[in-house]
């Protein structure tokens, strides 16, 4: 009778497992990662063979290593990361790129003036917002930068580049200004 229990748990356990691995139990339910930033994943069980796959490359990339993945935040929203075996579908993870705690908004990714140009910039938070913003620029003789809360207004003062920095609630972000 023993036997019999032995071999039935045995079989439990064993059902237990391929249930995880068929259910996703390879990875984590789910990951958070930021707009721009990355997040490291870990498969358990991963064999050789096996394939990450991302459903929705807008969303997240993944650069694998074997059983080790980066997973990059492209774009807000929510996509799947799926660990292929034999073209069957063994892990999953539910990932979601969110908004980074403090970033600034650039319509054209990136803000070059002429001289005497103005601009005006604006920070986004991901977080709640709890204090006044602080704008500094790294050389005056660039580009000048007022701040009224998350917003600022850059001037273009010489030829040059330099790096604007905004503080808001222990966050702070950065981007560069080219006066040409």
């Amino acid at each position: 009778m023993k036997k019999v229990r032995a071999v039935a748990f045995a079989a439990l356990l064993l059902a237990l497992c391929l249930l995880c691995a068929c259910t996703g139990g390879m990875l984590p339910s789910t990951l958070e990662v930021t707009e721009g930033g990355e997040e490291t994943l870990e498969a358990t069980g991963f064999e050789e063979g096996d394939e990450w796959v991302v459903l929705n490359d807008a969303v997240a990339v993944v650069e694998a290593d074997g059983a080790t993945a980066t997973v990059r935040g492209v774009g807000i929203g929510t996509t799947e990361v799926h660990i292929l075996r034999d073209g069957k579908t063994v892990g999953t993870c539910t990932v979601n790129v969110v908004l980074p705690p403090l970033s600034v908004f650039l319509p054209e990714g990136l803000l070059v003036l002429k001289k005497g140009g103005k601009a005006s910039v604006r920070a986004l938070m991901g977080v709640p917002y709890e204090d006044d913003a602080e704008w500094t620029t790294s050389d005056r003789s660039v580009a000048s930068v007022e701040g009224n809360g998350l917003t600022a207004r850059v001037v273009a003062v010489g030829t040059g580049s330099c790096t604007m920095t905004v503080r808001a609630s222990g966050y702070e972000a950065s981007f560069t200004v080219t006066v040409a």
